[in-house]
């Protein structure tokens, strides 16, 4: 069940929806595929990349319930809901952050890419609105 829009990027809306079957809150990224092409090989990659992040079990990484192939060509990935705000958001809100938050938020940004790494995952768009701070 949709519960509200949370965010949209160029190729992408991240939906606020409740699990009916586990009575959970979830995020839903859907992904569109490019009209030029109904096979879409950037949404057959994201796929497989979905699955394989499926697999990694870390505490600053964001686990993915489920990967569904939409009719349209496009891509939705089911994650849990992630509470509070993007480092985007907290630094637009408040401003430049003090160095001990900055260094604490670096070490997990860190550790989480270093677990992926390790496991042959390399994250092609780390940047600020992709980090969340709960």
């Amino acid at each position: 069940e949709l519960l509200g829009e949370l965010g949209r990027g160029g190729s992408a809306v991240v939906y606020r929806a409740r699990d009916l079957t586990l009575g959970r809150e979830v995020a839903i990224k859907v992904v569109y595929a490019r009209p030029a092409a109904a096979d879409d090989d950037g949404v057959a990659r994201l796929a497989r990349e979905a699955r394989t992040v499926a697999q990694l079990q870390h505490p600053n990484v964001v686990a993915v319930y489920a990967v569904r192939r939409l009719r349209g060509g496009g891509l939705a990935l089911v994650m849990p809901l992630v509470p509070g705000r993007t480092l985007k958001q907290i630094v637009q809100r408040d401003g430049p952050l003090p160095p001990d938050r900055c260094e604490r938020i670096l070490r997990d940004v860190a550790g989480a890419l270093a677990y992926a790494h390790a496991r042959g995952i390399v994250h092609r768009d780390v940047k600020p609105e992709n980090i969340f701070l709960d």
